[in-house]
């Protein structure tokens, strides 16, 4: 994955479903992004749906994931639950936005209610001129770009030869797959390198297992 230099602005804000095989669940979650621990939130009083409403803004450079871990304010040695996201997929998933509200399926059970907004510094996150023309077509976590194939290349989607010159088709960042443009949005199967994030909408929680959600920068 991409690092990931900048702001975080996190607000953990409560849990629902834990285990329910502890007597008298008092419990906390421990934030850390890669091997880094960044901040605890208070403890939560007898509850397996604890609420804490913590919230903590910092800046760090070159992060990678960012990993929650809930445990029991009694026994600190056990891990009631856990999951970790990738900091480049949440900042694509925000394009447009100013932060994302994430209801997180957590191992072994249970969600995590969570706000989280990244912004990156100004030298690392501003486009190259390059960049700042280039399109990025979204498609089920598959970031596509028009690119030139130096070799032979078949479309993963048609299984057609990719004829031409220049940009002969696009390629997704993330799992490499190859397609032509006009098959891009035809692509079903989830990009293999995306994290599986799950938005708070509306109407409760969904996956972000959407079908065609172009996003153009």
């Amino acid at each position: 994955d991409k690092m990931f230099s900048g702001n975080i602005s996190l607000e953990v804000l409560s849990a629902s479903n834990l285990p329910d095989n502890y007597p008298s669940l008092n419990s906390y979650v421990q934030v850390k992004v890669d091997d880094f621990e960044v901040f605890k939130t208070a403890t939560a009083k007898e509850t397996v749906n604890p609420v804490w409403n913590d919230l903590k803004e910092f800046d760090k450079e070159n992060m990678q994931n960012i990993h929650f871990t809930i445990f029991d304010d009694e026994n600190k040695e056990a891990m009631i639950a856990e999951c970790t996201l990738s900091l480049s997929d949440i900042l694509v998933e925000q394009i447009g936005q100013d932060s994302l509200k994430l209801n997180q399926s957590l191992t072994p059970q249970g969600e995590l209610q969570l706000v989280i907004s990244l912004k990156e510094n100004e030298k690392t996150g501003a486009p190259k001129r390059k960049d700042a023309v280039e399109k990025i077509y979204r498609v089920n976590g598959h970031n596509f770009k028009k690119v030139h194939f130096p070799g032979p290349t078949f479309c993963s989607e048609c299984s057609e030869f990719m004829w031409g010159v220049g940009k002969q088709g696009m390629k997704c960042s993330g799992c490499s797959m190859a397609v032509h443009k006009r098959c891009h949005k035809l692509v079903l199967a989830r990009c293999k390198a995306a994290t599986q994030l799950e938005l708070e909408g509306e109407e409760g929680r969904f996956a972000l297992d959407r079908q065609h959600n172009f996003v153009q920068t």
